[in-house]
């Protein structure tokens, strides 16, 4: 039979197991357990967040793709790595390339859709004002 004030046990302990001794060990830990810390404030949103998101894919579309050089380091096999290293970057790039300009391509008609998607909706707001207006 449980005591008045307090909930029905629905799980029994294990014989020898004292609860009341748990709760109160377990309630004197909380007490003097230190206060949670409040989150940290949270980082400055990154370069552009605030920006028009659209102009800024147009701008992100329009950079041109990145070139570096492949050179060496050591002098008796470094030209002979950096030659092969050409050629198999070169090799890698004829696929990538062309993944990366479908992937261009794909960008710029998504983009062309939003800001089509964006003038029509601009559209309509204007319009669903014109007929309020004309309602009062």
């Amino acid at each position: 039979m449980s005591e008045p004030g307090r909930p029905a046990r629905a799980i029994r302990a294990p014989p020898g197991v004292d609860v009341d001794a748990l709760e109160a060990e377990l309630s004197r830990r909380q007490a003097t357990r230190a206060p949670v810390e409040p989150p940290a404030a949270l980082p400055p949103p990154f370069v552009g967040a605030d920006a028009d998101p659209l102009a800024r894919a147009r701008e992100l579309l329009e950079r041109p793709g990145v070139e570096y050089e492949i050179g060496w380091r050591t002098p008796v096999l470094g030209p002979a790595w950096a030659a092969l290293r050409e050629t198999i970057h070169g090799q890698a790039r004829l696929y990538v390339d062309a993944l990366m300009a479908r992937q261009a391509e794909l960008d710029a008609a998504l983009l062309a859709a939003i800001a089509q998607l964006r003038a029509e909706v601009a559209d309509l707001r204007r319009a669903l004002g014109r007929g309020e207006e004309g309602d009062v």
